[in-house]
């Protein structure tokens, strides 16, 4: 296996992938190209210093313009090896399944950049991206609202009324920010309406009210951001990880990515 990449630039090493996240979002992968965005796994190839270490990453070009981590092997610049250092608490298989949940959720509440004290409310809490939101928000200070179809303890319930339940929940503060990670078009609207405290909307919504009570909407987006850019807001959560402030994901399905059945309907969960 190693005899196919011994044509390797000095500036390049290679990673052997032990584990990799699936994602809907391989699917964006070029055609032609290996998909796969998240990995961890263990230098064997680069600068001496460097093998043997576990490391992780996440975004940039994999998949797109090289092959991507669902390869058994993953190529990364030797430059960014002191910033792709693993938690030295997470095993690859938690590792590799942080990744682009993670990096969004980063880009999100760096968005929203919520103080100690204030409500943030997420949209979706439950789901990868959300319960990163919410380690984050909690990491600020700041308090996370959370949304539920059934309500319960702590929830709110997204099909009552939502201005009622809010300031219940933030003894009348209100929210800051809204972090949507689920991309529930109805419910936006809803939420809209409410932070926008206007009764009109047409899919559109009443722009007089959003901009004369200071909003603004922001969207999202990790697939510009490059490899350098990625690991390092990996590398400002090592700490976070290795000090128990951070988790991974408490449910990770783990499936043989030969077996085709079993990756369909991993990524479909």
């Amino acid at each position: 296996m190693l005899s196919s990449v011994s044509m390797l630039l000095p500036s390049i090493l290679l990673t052997r992938r032990t584990s990799k996240e699936l994602s809907r979002k391989h699917t964006f992968s070029k055609h032609g190209r290996i998909p796969g965005r998240d990995f961890a796994g263990t230098v064997v190839i680069g600068p001496k210093q460097y093998i043997g270490k576990s490391v992780w990453g996440t975004g940039g070009q994999n998949g797109f313009e090289q092959d991507g981590s669902h390869a058994e092997y993953v190529t990364v610049h030797q430059d960014y090896l002191s910033v792709m250092e693993m938690p030295c608490n997470l095993s690859f298989l938690q590792a590799a399944s942080c990744g682009v949940g993670f990096l969004t959720a980063t880009m999100m509440v760096g968005k929203a950049a919520p103080k100690e004290g204030e409500h943030v409310l997420i949209l979706g809490s439950s789901g990868a991206v959300g319960t990163a939101c919410k380690q984050l928000v909690k990491l600020a200070g700041a308090v996370s609202v959370e949304t539920s179809r059934k309500g319960g303890d702590g929830f709110i319930n997204i099909t009552e009324d939502l201005p009622s339940q809010i300031k219940s929940a933030t003894a009348g503060k209100g929210i800051i920010a809204v972090l949507d990670t689920v991309g529930d078009t109805t419910l936006f609207k809803n939420v809209i309406i409410i932070a926008s405290k206007s009764p009109g909307f047409l899919f559109t919504f009443n722009a007089l009210a959003f901009y004369r009570n200071n909003l603004s909407m922001h969207g999202i987006n990790t697939l510009p951001v490059s490899f350098l850019q990625a690991v390092q807001e990996l590398a400002k959560l090592k700490k976070g990880f290795e000090d128990g402030v951070l988790a991974p994901p408490a449910s990770i399905d783990e499936v043989e990515l030969q077996d085709e059945r079993a990756v369909i309907a991993a990524t479909r969960r």
